[in-house]
């Protein structure tokens, strides 16, 4: 039996790592015994073989992480060369992609610190690229404020948007420790906080974290439910009225 699962285990992840590219495993045995070791200690639910690959998928993450650590070539490589594949599926031409995943290297690089699991390390590093990804995206030309009489176009700003900004960030700080107590589970928070604050498909996360669409589905189902059965969630959405791009911003570092 052991031997059939240990197959199973290798064909899994000689098929991902072919897929992706990775390349860091140095001894695949030792990698594989690790694996078999997770799936013994963590209880299945569902396909076995789903359940694996999750773990597979995990523990890879955790090996990309201590290589960006020692900053290795090769893992920003593989890092650089999932960003490139995102950007291409989302429609990017070449050079905006090569573009694309060079700034998402550089800011993962810059926020590096603020991971705090090393096996949902490339789940926090599709956040920084979605983020990265939003904010590259061409603007609308910005208009003049003034006439070319130097008159004003529009009246001067409100001082209390000042205020109001420091408020916001205030929740923001405050949105994203609430959301980590009510929802412990990364996929859980990771598929709420793209597909309910950033509207994206659960098509789109399955196939960025290479599961199947029900996963996805099941997960952001469970986190909703896990938000209304939250007290301190349902209480903090009572109290503060966060503007929609407030929960945006919050949601940019809620799984970071």
């Amino acid at each position: 039996m052991e031997t059939t699962r240990r197959d199973q285990a290798r064909a899994l992840w000689r098929q991902l790592a072919l897929r992706n590219q990775w390349q860091l495993v140095a001894d695949e045995e030792a990698f594989l015994d690790q694996v078999l070791s997770e799936c013994g200690e963590v209880a299945e639910a569902g396909d076995p073989a789903i359940h694996m690959r999750a773990i597979i998928q995990r523990i890879y993450s955790a090996q990309l992480y201590q290589g960006m650590c020692t900053r290795d070539e090769r893992a920003a490589y593989e890092l650089w060369l999932m960003f490139l594949r995102l950007a291409v599926r989302g429609g990017a031409d070449e050079a905006t992609a090569s573009d694309l995943a060079q700034e998402s290297v550089a800011r993962v690089l810059d926020k590096f610190v603020s991971v705090r699991s090393p096996a949902a390390f490339l789940s926090w590093a599709m956040m920084v690229f979605r983020t990265a990804q939003r904010d590259l995206r061409p603007k609308r030309p910005e208009l003049s404020l003034t006439t070319e009489a130097g008159e004003l176009t529009h009246d001067p700003a409100d001082p209390s948007d000042l205020t109001m900004e420091v408020e916001a960030r205030l929740a923001e700080q405050e949105f994203r420790d609430v959301l980590r107590d009510a929802i412990s589970n990364d996929l859980e928070r990771l598929t709420l906080i793209r597909c309910v604050i950033f509207d994206d498909d659960p098509r789109d996360v399955a196939r960025d974290l290479s599961l199947p669409l029900y996963r996805t589905r099941v997960a952001k189902s469970r986190a909703l439910q896990r938000l209304r059965g939250n007290d301190r969630f349902m209480n903090f959405i009572g109290t503060f009225a966060m503007k929609p791009q407030a929960l945006r911003a919050a949601g940019e570092a809620g799984d970071g």
